[in-house]
């Protein structure tokens, strides 16, 4: 995707087989009606770096001054783009105090592994931001637990043992089914 707001919008909303009439009638119409015009961004954390450029170049040329715009994010990437925003809003109700109750409920036999868990995460600010999500919270316990009481150093490490530890249930799974058979060399 290119660095243009309206190669964007015909890129990701326009069929790639309409007219070009068509095409510039619609242009016309969102530049005559901006007020009437909204833009959803979802997931702008996750998208590439592209569209962020895309989005802070829209916000700060208010090229399309008068759309409205609703944008989603994760929280870790709400900081990026908190500062173009007239509001912001956050989804609230899985906070640190339940991620911990979680982790100690996880751990139940296990107490000093969970609470081992709880002083990683505590040194980790990284990890401190995460676990907002429950999901990943649960991924965490998961990998804690596979790992022995051990975190890699580094997040990308940490989602490639994420999934490594999800594949591999998901496979023991198969196998006792009898769907799979695993065969090692």
């Amino acid at each position: 995707m290119s660095g243009n707001i309206w190669e964007a919008i015909d890129d990701q909303l326009l069929p790639q087989d309409i007219e070009e009439e068509e095409r510039e009638n619609f242009f016309k119409y969102i530049r005559a009606n901006q007020s009437q015009v909204l833009l959803v961004f979802d997931g702008l954390d996750e998208a590439p770096t592209s569209i962020m450029e895309l989005f802070c170049s829209l916000v700060e040329s208010r090229e399309l001054s008068k759309c409205h715009i609703i944008l989603t994010s994760r929280q870790e990437g709400s900081v990026k783009i908190s500062k173009f925003c007239d509001t912001l809003l956050q989804i609230e109700g899985f906070v640190s105090e339940n991620s911990h109750n979680y982790i100690m409920h996880y751990f139940k036999d296990l107490e000093a592994q969970g609470q081992n868990l709880l002083k990683d995460i505590e040194e980790n600010i990284e990890l401190e931001e995460l676990i907002v999500n429950p999901l990943f919270t649960a991924m965490l316990c998961l990998v804690y637990e596979d790992l022995e009481g051990g975190l890699p150093l580094s997040k990308t490490q940490l989602y490639l043992e994420i999934t490594e530890c999800i594949l591999k249930r998901f496979c023991k799974g198969l196998q006792s089914k009898g769907c799979l058979t695993i065969m090692t060399t």
